[in-house]
C-alpha cells in the first residue's frame, strides 16, 4: 500500500513492560493494544511514530524489537517528574530508574538501536 504523506499518527509507548504500565498508567491502553494499533496503522500506509516518554523502567532492546518495523520515527523524552513518583518507584524496586544515569543510558541505547529513526526531545 502507498504511504500517506499527509497523515501521521503517534502513539505513546513508554515501556515494554505492561506490569510497569499497570502501576504507572493504570487507565491507559495496554502495551499490546498500542502495538496492535501501531501495526494496523502502519499496514494501512499511515506514517507512524512512537513517543517513548516518559522513559519508564524497560528493556530497550525488547521495546525496539517490537516497534521498529512499524514506525517511521521515534521521539524520546526522559522521566521529568521523578520527584512525584519516587515513593512508587522505591516500592516497586525501580529506584535505579530514577537516576540521571539510567535516563542517559536508556536514551543512548534507544538512539543506537533505532538508528536514524529516533531523536531526543
Amino acid at each position: 500500500m502507498a504511504r500517506s504523506t499527509s497523515t501521521t499518527v503517534g502513539i505513546s509507548i513508554p515501556t515494554d513492560d505492561d506490569r510497569v504500565r499497570k502501576v504507572l498508567e493504570p487507565n491507559s491502553p495496554s502495551i499490546l493494544s498500542r502495538l496492535e494499533a501501531l501495526k494496523i496503522l502502519h499496514s494501512e500506509g499511515i506514517n507512524t511514530w512512537v513517543f517513548i516518554a516518559p522513559t519508564l523502567p524497560m528493556n530497550p532492546e525488547r521495546l525496539v524489537e517490537v516497534i521498529y518495523p512499524y514506525v517511521d520515527h521515534v521521539l524520546i523524552d526522559s522521566l521529568n517528574y521523578r520527584k512525584n513518583v519516587t515513593e512508587l518507584f522505591h516500592k516497586n524496586r525501580w529506584s535505579s530508574a530514577l537516576s540521571d544515569e539510567y535516563a542517559e543510558q536508556i536514551a543512548s541505547r534507544l538512539l543506537h538501536l533505532l538508528k536514524d529513526k529516533a531523536r531526543i526531545v
